[in-house]
């Protein structure tokens, strides 16, 4: 006997693989398959897989799963350029290392370019225990560790901060819509979307249809 898993909704490119199980299944013909689904979201609060499904938009398959705690809504900050928005994330940052010094972040960014930039703007705003992860060398510890969404793929974090979800870098096609719900359903406990400029409209999309529930 053979065992698959995965999650087909987390595809980082076009060509990746099979749009669902039942495609690939059907594709290997393999005699007797049994799919099972998980049908409980364990990792995330109520408000992040609603928001995380809903950023996937029509690409979402199956019925929402059940899901076992709520936490704080999901929030979109934006900002007039990236220097603004390094500056609320530092003070924010810090003040979460002094509250929960045990605590794991992620910051996620759409290019390795833009990862480099809010590195360097937090590291020199005293952020304590920064991190740039380069190929995939997370520290698993407590700090914040500031990547692309492609690298943080199938990881866990307490808190998400998704940074520069602008129109340009997330547009509403099917790549963007998985990257952004990477991302998203990294974080366990609270996530935050942050730009320099106008959100993306799958992330505007998205915040709406899980109102009253995020602001």
């Amino acid at each position: 006997s053979m065992t698959l898993a995965g999650d087909t909704q987390q595809q980082t490119t076009e060509h990746s693989g099979s749009a669902s199980w039942a495609d690939l299944l059907g594709g290997l013909e393999v005699p007797t398959p049994e799919l099972r689904t998980l049908r409980v979201a364990y990792r995330s609060t109520r408000e992040i897989v609603e928001f995380s499904r809903a950023l996937l938009g029509p690409l979402a398959e199956d019925e929402p799963p059940d899901v076992l705690r709520s936490g704080p809504p999901v929030e979109v900050f934006a900002f007039t350029d990236a220097g603004a928005c390094v500056a609320f994330l530092a003070d924010a940052l810090r003040r979460l290392a002094d509250e929960e010094p045990l605590a794991s972040v992620a910051v996620l960014t759409p290019t390795s370019e833009i990862s480099a930039l809010y590195a360097e703007g937090l590291e020199q705003s005293e952020v304590p225990r920064l991190r740039r992860v380069l190929g995939g060398r997370f520290a698993f510890a407590p700090g914040v560790e500031v990547t692309e969404i492609e690298q943080a793929k199938g990881l866990e974090f307490d808190y998400v901060i998704m940074v520069e979800v602008t129109a340009s870098s997330y547009q509403d096609d099917d790549e963007s819509r998985h990257l952004l719900h990477i991302g998203a359903s990294r974080a366990a406990h609270q996530l935050w979307c942050v730009t320099g400029e106008k959100p993306s409209p799958v992330v505007l999309a998205a915040l709406s249809a899980v109102e009253p529930a995020a602001t």
